[in-house]
């Protein structure tokens, strides 16, 4: 019997969690930010901000003041 993850926080990896704290506590963060802030490898950062977007939690939008960053940001703002 497997569980059911999807739309549950209860599924979401460490790392995503972490992801989902920090993007709510300081706001939008470029990926690059969040990459120094969570000491954790570029790989394993990406893979959960795709299961946080997916699952609605975040955004990810081209940063309007330098096109080639991504920002991360609360999806529900």
């Amino acid at each position: 019997m497997t569980s059911d993850c999807r739309g549950s926080d209860e599924c979401l990896t460490p790392t995503a969690e972490a992801v989902k704290l920090l993007v709510r506590e300081c706001g939008p963060l470029r990926r690059q930010e969040l990459l120094d802030r969570l000491d954790r490898h570029p790989d394993t950062v990406d893979r959960a901000l795709s299961q946080l977007r997916r699952r609605g939690v975040v955004r990810r939008d081209r940063d309007p003041t330098d096109l080639r960053q991504v920002v991360v940001s609360d999806a529900s703002e």
